[in-house]
Protein backbone atom coordinates (compact mmCIF):
# COMPACT_ATOMS: atom_id res chain seq x y z
CA UNK A 1 0.00 0.00 0.00
CA UNK A 2 1.19 3.52 -1.10
CA UNK A 3 0.75 6.30 1.20
CA UNK A 4 1.15 10.14 -0.07
CA UNK A 5 3.01 11.88 3.04
CA UNK A 6 1.19 15.11 1.78
CA UNK A 7 -2.07 13.94 1.84
CA UNK A 8 -3.86 13.33 5.54
CA UNK A 9 -2.43 10.74 7.13
CA UNK A 10 -2.54 9.24 11.26
CA UNK A 11 0.54 11.40 12.54
CA UNK A 12 1.99 12.11 16.11
CA UNK A 13 2.51 15.42 17.90
CA UNK A 14 4.04 16.00 20.89
CA UNK A 15 4.54 19.45 22.83
CA UNK A 16 7.40 20.61 24.68
CA UNK A 17 7.74 23.48 27.30
CA UNK A 18 11.45 24.97 28.50
CA UNK A 19 13.05 21.81 26.89
CA UNK A 20 16.38 22.63 25.62
CA UNK A 21 16.79 22.77 21.97
CA UNK A 22 17.77 20.70 19.38
CA UNK A 23 15.13 18.50 21.88
CA UNK A 24 16.06 15.23 22.62
CA UNK A 25 13.39 13.20 21.71
CA UNK A 26 14.33 9.98 23.40
CA UNK A 27 14.80 12.02 26.82
CA UNK A 28 12.76 14.73 26.63
CA UNK A 29 9.39 15.01 28.68
CA UNK A 30 6.72 16.24 26.64
CA UNK A 31 3.56 17.86 28.29
CA UNK A 32 1.17 16.57 25.91
CA UNK A 33 0.62 13.84 22.96
CA UNK A 34 -2.07 13.88 20.19
CA UNK A 35 -2.54 11.05 17.51
CA UNK A 36 -4.65 11.57 14.95
CA UNK A 37 -5.40 12.84 11.19
CA UNK A 38 -2.63 15.58 10.17
CA UNK A 39 -5.83 18.59 10.09
CA UNK A 40 -7.45 17.49 13.05
CA UNK A 41 -7.45 20.63 15.30
CA UNK A 42 -7.16 18.59 18.49
CA UNK A 43 -3.39 18.36 18.31
CA UNK A 44 -3.86 22.03 19.25
CA UNK A 45 -2.16 22.71 22.59
CA UNK A 46 -3.57 25.54 25.48
CA UNK A 47 -0.95 26.10 28.20
CA UNK A 48 -1.22 28.85 31.38
CA UNK A 49 1.93 30.17 33.01
CA UNK A 50 2.38 31.01 36.37
CA UNK A 51 5.84 32.38 36.12
CA UNK A 52 6.12 35.72 33.95
CA UNK A 53 9.44 35.80 31.78
CA UNK A 54 10.44 34.21 28.31
CA UNK A 55 9.21 30.83 27.87
CA UNK A 56 10.23 28.04 24.94
CA UNK A 57 7.43 25.91 23.02
CA UNK A 58 8.71 23.04 20.83
CA UNK A 59 6.21 21.22 18.57
CA UNK A 60 7.41 17.65 17.22
CA UNK A 61 5.36 16.22 14.59
CA UNK A 62 6.18 12.69 13.33
CA UNK A 63 4.32 11.25 10.55
CA UNK A 64 3.73 7.83 11.54
CA UNK A 65 3.17 6.37 7.76
CA UNK A 66 6.55 7.65 6.51
CA UNK A 67 8.85 8.36 9.87
CA UNK A 68 9.80 11.63 8.94
CA UNK A 69 9.08 13.97 11.66
CA UNK A 70 9.46 18.58 11.89
CA UNK A 71 9.97 20.23 14.92
CA UNK A 72 9.50 24.22 15.46
CA UNK A 73 10.35 26.01 18.38
CA UNK A 74 8.88 29.27 19.17
CA UNK A 75 9.41 31.89 22.38
CA UNK A 76 7.18 33.51 24.30
CA UNK A 77 6.99 36.25 27.19
CA UNK A 78 4.77 36.29 29.76
CA UNK A 79 4.55 39.70 31.77
CA UNK A 80 1.89 40.77 34.59
CA UNK A 81 -0.89 43.35 34.16
CA UNK A 82 0.44 46.46 35.54
CA UNK A 83 -0.62 48.02 38.70
CA UNK A 84 0.65 51.54 39.35
CA UNK A 85 2.15 51.94 43.06
CA UNK A 86 3.97 54.75 44.56
CA UNK A 87 5.08 55.74 47.75
CA UNK A 88 7.18 58.53 49.54
CA UNK A 89 8.55 58.52 53.16
CA UNK A 90 9.68 61.77 54.89
CA UNK A 91 13.04 60.32 56.58
CA UNK A 92 13.72 57.20 54.10
CA UNK A 93 11.83 57.54 50.92
CA UNK A 94 10.66 54.05 51.16
CA UNK A 95 7.19 54.43 50.97
CA UNK A 96 4.09 56.59 52.72
CA UNK A 97 3.76 56.89 55.90
CA UNK A 98 -0.03 56.50 56.29
CA UNK A 99 -2.05 52.91 55.22
CA UNK A 100 -4.19 54.88 52.50
CA UNK A 101 -1.00 56.14 50.86
CA UNK A 102 -1.91 59.29 51.51
CA UNK A 103 0.75 61.46 53.12
CA UNK A 104 1.54 65.10 54.58
CA UNK A 105 5.02 66.55 54.82
CA UNK A 106 6.97 69.39 55.71
CA UNK A 107 8.39 71.21 52.53
CA UNK A 108 11.85 72.90 52.70
CA UNK A 109 11.65 74.16 49.03
CA UNK A 110 14.14 71.47 47.26
CA UNK A 111 13.14 68.76 44.83
CA UNK A 112 13.05 65.24 45.55
CA UNK A 113 12.20 61.99 44.22
CA UNK A 114 9.02 60.02 44.75
CA UNK A 115 9.19 56.57 43.75
CA UNK A 116 7.87 54.47 41.53
CA UNK A 117 6.66 50.94 42.93
CA UNK A 118 4.56 49.67 40.10
CA UNK A 119 4.56 45.84 40.72
CA UNK A 120 6.64 45.31 37.02
CA UNK A 121 9.26 46.69 38.00
CA UNK A 122 10.20 43.91 39.81
CA UNK A 123 10.34 41.65 36.65
CA UNK A 124 13.62 40.54 35.86
CA UNK A 125 13.08 39.72 31.90
CA UNK A 126 10.36 42.65 30.95
CA UNK A 127 8.52 41.54 27.82
CA UNK A 128 8.02 45.09 26.71
CA UNK A 129 9.44 48.46 28.47
CA UNK A 130 6.45 49.61 30.29
CA UNK A 131 5.46 53.61 30.14
CA UNK A 132 4.98 55.82 33.03
CA UNK A 133 3.17 58.79 33.18
CA UNK A 134 2.80 61.65 36.63
CA UNK A 135 0.90 63.89 36.61
CA UNK A 136 0.40 66.91 39.56
CA UNK A 137 -2.23 68.59 40.53
CA UNK A 138 -3.29 70.98 43.11
CA UNK A 139 -6.68 71.84 44.78
CA UNK A 140 -8.00 73.72 41.71
CA UNK A 141 -7.38 70.81 39.18
CA UNK A 142 -4.58 72.74 37.25
CA UNK A 143 -1.68 70.35 36.85
CA UNK A 144 1.55 71.92 38.52
CA UNK A 145 4.11 68.99 36.80
CA UNK A 146 3.88 66.61 33.98
CA UNK A 147 6.31 63.83 34.32
CA UNK A 148 7.29 60.50 31.76
CA UNK A 149 10.12 59.35 34.00
CA UNK A 150 10.59 56.53 35.99
CA UNK A 151 10.21 58.12 39.45
CA UNK A 152 8.55 61.81 40.02
CA UNK A 153 10.73 64.68 40.58
CA UNK A 154 8.47 66.70 43.04
CA UNK A 155 8.94 70.52 41.98
CA UNK A 156 11.30 73.25 43.71
CA UNK A 157 9.14 76.30 45.51
CA UNK A 158 5.43 74.76 45.79
CA UNK A 159 2.84 76.59 47.83
CA UNK A 160 1.49 74.82 50.66
CA UNK A 161 -1.44 73.26 50.02
CA UNK A 162 -2.92 69.73 49.17
CA UNK A 163 -1.91 68.34 45.80
CA UNK A 164 -3.02 65.28 43.86
CA UNK A 165 -0.14 63.14 42.11
CA UNK A 166 -1.43 60.56 39.59
CA UNK A 167 0.61 57.45 38.29
CA UNK A 168 -0.61 55.71 35.20
CA UNK A 169 1.85 52.39 34.47
CA UNK A 170 1.33 51.00 30.80
CA UNK A 171 2.85 47.92 29.54
CA UNK A 172 1.64 45.76 26.68
CA UNK A 173 -1.32 43.48 29.08
CA UNK A 174 -2.92 46.99 29.45
CA UNK A 175 -2.62 50.68 32.15
CA UNK A 176 -3.38 50.78 35.71
CA UNK A 177 -3.36 54.37 37.69
CA UNK A 178 -2.57 55.33 41.44
CA UNK A 179 -3.63 58.87 42.89
CA UNK A 180 -2.55 59.85 46.27
CA UNK A 181 -3.66 63.24 47.70
CA UNK A 182 -0.28 64.75 48.93
CA UNK A 183 -0.23 68.10 51.61
CA UNK A 184 2.30 70.32 51.54
CA UNK A 185 3.33 72.36 54.48
CA UNK A 186 5.88 74.66 55.33
CA UNK A 187 7.75 76.27 58.41
CA UNK A 188 7.36 79.46 59.57
CA UNK A 189 8.34 82.61 58.01
CA UNK A 190 7.94 86.25 58.93
CA UNK A 191 7.96 88.61 55.53
CA UNK A 192 7.17 91.63 57.37
CA UNK A 193 8.12 92.37 61.16
CA UNK A 194 7.06 94.41 63.40
CA UNK A 195 8.29 98.41 64.16
CA UNK A 196 8.80 99.95 67.10
CA UNK A 197 5.78 102.21 68.38
CA UNK A 198 5.84 106.03 69.74
CA UNK A 199 3.03 106.92 71.39
CA UNK A 200 1.37 109.14 74.30
CA UNK A 201 0.60 108.38 77.35
CA UNK A 202 -2.78 106.61 77.51
CA UNK A 203 -3.08 106.36 73.70
CA UNK A 204 -3.10 103.38 71.85
CA UNK A 205 -0.86 101.37 69.28
CA UNK A 206 -0.65 97.80 67.30
CA UNK A 207 2.47 95.98 67.10
CA UNK A 208 2.07 93.62 63.54
CA UNK A 209 3.61 90.89 61.92
CA UNK A 210 2.94 89.13 58.21
CA UNK A 211 4.00 85.58 58.35
CA UNK A 212 3.68 82.33 56.34
CA UNK A 213 3.36 78.89 57.01
CA UNK A 214 1.28 75.81 57.82
CA UNK A 215 -0.94 76.04 61.35
CA UNK A 216 0.96 78.95 62.29
CA UNK A 217 1.08 79.75 66.59
CA UNK A 218 1.79 83.45 67.59
CA UNK A 219 2.98 84.22 70.93
CA UNK A 220 4.29 87.70 72.17
CA UNK A 221 6.76 88.42 74.23
CA UNK A 222 7.53 91.21 75.96
CA UNK A 223 10.65 92.69 77.84
CA UNK A 224 10.09 95.24 81.33
CA UNK A 225 11.81 96.93 83.66
CA UNK A 226 10.96 94.33 86.28
CA UNK A 227 12.03 91.17 84.32
CA UNK A 228 15.22 92.23 83.54
CA UNK A 229 16.80 90.06 80.60
CA UNK A 230 14.41 87.83 80.62
CA UNK A 231 11.29 87.88 77.68
CA UNK A 232 7.74 86.82 79.39
CA UNK A 233 4.98 85.61 77.30
CA UNK A 234 2.37 88.19 77.19
CA UNK A 235 -1.47 86.95 78.35
CA UNK A 236 -4.87 88.83 77.13
CA UNK A 237 -5.09 90.69 80.24
CA UNK A 238 -4.90 94.46 81.46
CA UNK A 239 -4.00 96.43 78.40
CA UNK A 240 -3.32 93.67 75.92
CA UNK A 241 -5.03 91.86 73.87
CA UNK A 242 -3.88 89.85 70.73
CA UNK A 243 -1.96 88.41 72.42
CA UNK A 244 -2.14 85.06 70.43
CA UNK A 245 -2.42 86.58 67.06
CA UNK A 246 -0.37 88.06 64.57
CA UNK A 247 -1.33 91.77 65.89
CA UNK A 248 -0.71 92.60 69.95
CA UNK A 249 -3.07 95.56 70.66
CA UNK A 250 -1.78 97.89 73.51
CA UNK A 251 -5.05 99.80 75.28
CA UNK A 252 -4.62 102.62 77.08
CA UNK A 253 -0.52 102.34 77.66
CA UNK A 254 1.07 104.67 80.49
CA UNK A 255 4.30 106.29 80.93
CA UNK A 256 5.10 103.35 82.98
CA UNK A 257 5.47 101.50 79.95
CA UNK A 258 8.06 103.44 78.16
CA UNK A 259 11.04 101.07 77.51
CA UNK A 260 9.23 98.16 76.95
CA UNK A 261 10.29 95.73 74.07
CA UNK A 262 8.56 92.84 72.50
CA UNK A 263 8.99 90.32 70.12
CA UNK A 264 6.64 87.84 67.98
CA UNK A 265 7.41 83.56 68.28
CA UNK A 266 6.05 81.72 65.77
CA UNK A 267 5.47 77.77 65.48
CA UNK A 268 3.28 75.36 63.26
CA UNK A 269 3.60 72.48 62.31
CA UNK A 270 6.82 72.42 60.79
CA UNK A 271 9.77 73.47 62.21
CA UNK A 272 12.04 75.45 62.97
CA UNK A 273 9.91 78.44 64.48
CA UNK A 274 10.75 81.73 63.90
CA UNK A 275 11.21 84.99 66.32
CA UNK A 276 10.67 88.75 64.90
CA UNK A 277 13.07 91.05 65.19
CA UNK A 278 12.59 93.11 68.85
CA UNK A 279 10.51 96.33 68.97
CA UNK A 280 10.57 98.88 71.54
CA UNK A 281 7.15 100.73 72.74
CA UNK A 282 8.35 104.62 73.69
CA UNK A 283 5.33 106.25 76.14
CA UNK A 284 5.86 110.08 76.03
CA UNK A 285 4.05 112.00 78.73
CA UNK A 286 1.39 114.58 77.91
CA UNK A 287 2.44 118.03 78.65
CA UNK A 288 0.61 119.92 81.55
CA UNK A 289 0.30 123.71 81.98
CA UNK A 290 -1.01 125.67 84.85
CA UNK A 291 -1.85 129.64 84.02
CA UNK A 292 -1.44 132.32 86.89
CA UNK A 293 -1.62 135.74 87.63
CA UNK A 294 -5.02 137.09 88.47
CA UNK A 295 -4.92 140.41 90.07
CA UNK A 296 -7.16 143.64 90.58
CA UNK A 297 -5.94 147.10 87.90
CA UNK A 298 -7.68 149.98 86.79
CA UNK A 299 -9.19 149.89 83.71
CA UNK A 300 -6.67 149.82 80.54
CA UNK A 301 -4.17 149.42 83.20
CA UNK A 302 -1.68 146.46 82.35
CA UNK A 303 -1.68 143.20 84.07
CA UNK A 304 0.94 140.12 83.46
CA UNK A 305 -0.29 136.82 83.07
CA UNK A 306 1.84 133.60 83.75
CA UNK A 307 1.86 129.81 82.10
CA UNK A 308 4.02 127.39 83.64
CA UNK A 309 4.84 124.23 80.84
CA UNK A 310 5.65 120.50 81.33
CA UNK A 311 6.52 118.22 78.52
CA UNK A 312 8.91 118.89 75.77
CA UNK A 313 10.01 122.34 73.86
CA UNK A 314 8.52 123.30 71.91
CA UNK A 315 4.67 123.97 73.17
CA UNK A 316 1.79 124.90 70.93
CA UNK A 317 -0.45 127.04 73.30
CA UNK A 318 -3.72 128.00 72.97
CA UNK A 319 -5.36 130.44 75.50
CA UNK A 320 -8.23 132.56 75.38
CA UNK A 321 -10.38 135.62 77.50
CA UNK A 322 -13.46 133.50 77.27
CA UNK A 323 -14.56 135.35 74.17
CA UNK A 324 -11.39 135.80 71.98
CA UNK A 325 -8.34 132.66 71.42
CA UNK A 326 -4.39 133.80 71.02
CA UNK A 327 -2.31 130.82 69.80
CA UNK A 328 1.62 131.17 70.36
CA UNK A 329 4.78 128.95 70.47
CA UNK A 330 7.38 129.17 73.03
CA UNK A 331 10.10 126.82 73.30
CA UNK A 332 10.72 128.16 77.10
CA UNK A 333 8.92 126.46 79.52
CA UNK A 334 7.34 129.47 81.14
CA UNK A 335 5.09 131.46 79.04
CA UNK A 336 3.73 135.73 80.11
CA UNK A 337 2.05 137.76 78.22
CA UNK A 338 0.78 141.58 79.45
CA UNK A 339 -2.71 142.58 78.80
CA UNK A 340 -4.52 145.95 79.31
CA UNK A 341 -8.56 145.38 79.76
CA UNK A 342 -11.53 147.57 79.69
CA UNK A 343 -13.48 145.15 81.61
CA UNK A 344 -12.92 142.41 84.06
CA UNK A 345 -11.79 138.70 82.02
CA UNK A 346 -10.56 135.35 82.69
CA UNK A 347 -7.98 133.97 81.09
CA UNK A 348 -7.64 130.16 80.49
CA UNK A 349 -5.31 127.35 78.63
CA UNK A 350 -7.70 125.84 75.98
CA UNK A 351 -5.02 124.15 73.73
CA UNK A 352 -1.39 122.90 74.61
CA UNK A 353 0.58 120.59 72.59
CA UNK A 354 4.18 119.82 72.55
CA UNK A 355 6.76 118.18 70.64
CA UNK A 356 5.57 114.71 71.09
CA UNK A 357 1.76 114.89 72.61
CA UNK A 358 -1.27 116.54 72.96
CA UNK A 359 -2.49 117.64 76.61
CA UNK A 360 -5.90 116.18 77.50
CA UNK A 361 -8.48 118.50 79.12
CA UNK A 362 -7.57 117.53 82.58
CA UNK A 363 -3.65 118.21 81.72
CA UNK A 364 -4.44 122.14 81.54
CA UNK A 365 -4.94 123.84 84.45
CA UNK A 366 -5.66 126.79 86.78
CA UNK A 367 -6.64 130.73 85.43
CA UNK A 368 -5.83 134.53 85.94
CA UNK A 369 -8.83 136.85 86.25
CA UNK A 370 -7.94 140.25 85.84
CA UNK A 371 -10.69 142.34 87.87
CA UNK A 372 -10.92 145.50 86.02
CA UNK A 373 -11.90 148.68 88.31
CA UNK A 374 -13.35 151.51 86.34
CA UNK A 375 -11.61 154.95 86.38
CA UNK A 376 -13.20 157.71 88.84
CA UNK A 377 -15.64 160.48 87.12
CA UNK A 378 -16.46 163.59 88.66
CA UNK A 379 -19.22 165.90 88.07
CA UNK A 380 -20.62 169.57 89.18
CA UNK A 381 -19.74 173.02 88.03
CA UNK A 382 -16.30 173.04 87.59
CA UNK A 383 -15.17 176.78 88.30
CA UNK A 384 -15.94 179.10 91.04
CA UNK A 385 -15.51 182.77 91.75
CA UNK A 386 -13.02 183.79 94.11
CA UNK A 387 -14.38 183.78 97.35
CA UNK A 388 -17.52 181.50 96.50
CA UNK A 389 -18.20 177.92 96.24
CA UNK A 390 -19.37 174.87 94.27
CA UNK A 391 -20.20 171.33 94.77
CA UNK A 392 -18.55 168.42 93.04
CA UNK A 393 -19.27 164.94 93.46
CA UNK A 394 -17.67 161.34 92.57
CA UNK A 395 -18.67 157.93 90.87
CA UNK A 396 -15.53 156.19 92.63
CA UNK A 397 -15.81 155.01 96.14
CA UNK A 398 -14.01 157.45 97.67
CA UNK A 399 -10.99 157.25 100.47
CA UNK A 400 -11.71 157.06 103.91
CA UNK A 401 -9.19 159.58 105.08
CA UNK A 402 -8.83 161.92 102.33
CA UNK A 403 -11.83 161.81 99.68
CA UNK A 404 -10.93 164.92 98.03
CA UNK A 405 -7.89 167.19 97.31
CA UNK A 406 -6.60 170.07 95.73
CA UNK A 407 -3.39 170.65 93.62
CA UNK A 408 -3.09 174.22 94.20
CA UNK A 409 -4.24 175.19 97.72
CA UNK A 410 -3.72 179.04 96.73
CA UNK A 411 -5.74 178.71 93.82
CA UNK A 412 -8.88 176.47 95.02
CA UNK A 413 -9.35 174.39 98.16
CA UNK A 414 -11.91 171.28 98.95
CA UNK A 415 -13.58 169.81 101.53
CA UNK A 416 -14.13 166.36 102.44
CA UNK A 417 -17.48 166.71 101.33
CA UNK A 418 -16.21 167.92 97.74
CA UNK A 419 -17.24 171.69 98.55
CA UNK A 420 -14.78 173.77 96.62
CA UNK A 421 -13.81 177.37 98.00
CA UNK A 422 -12.37 179.70 95.06
CA UNK A 423 -9.13 181.64 97.00
CA UNK A 424 -7.58 183.31 93.92
CA UNK A 425 -7.69 183.12 90.21
CA UNK A 426 -5.82 180.42 88.43
CA UNK A 427 -6.48 176.41 88.19
CA UNK A 428 -6.46 173.26 90.28
CA UNK A 429 -7.22 170.00 90.16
Amino acid sequence: MVTNCDANPPFQSKWYVNQPTPIDIINASYLKEFTGLKNNIGHNFSRSFSTIGLHTISLVVTNNFCRNQKEVTKTICIEKAPIARFGYNVTDGTGFTTGNGDTTFCFNNAAFTIPNRSNVMADSVPCTNATYAWVLKNSSNVTISSQTTLNFTFPVRVDPGVYTLTLTTTNSCGSSSKSHSITVLTAPEITTQPTNKSICDGQNTTFTAVATGSNLIYRWQVLTTANGATYTDVTNTGVYTGATTASLTITGATVGMNGYKYKLVISGSCTPDVTSNEVTLTVNPRPTSVISGSTTVCANSPATISIALTGTAPWNITYSDGTNSTSVTTSSSTYTFTVALATTKTYTVTSLIDANCTAAAGDRTGSAIITVNPLPTITGTLNACVGSTTQLSGSATADATTPWSSASTGVATISNTGLVTGVSAGTSV
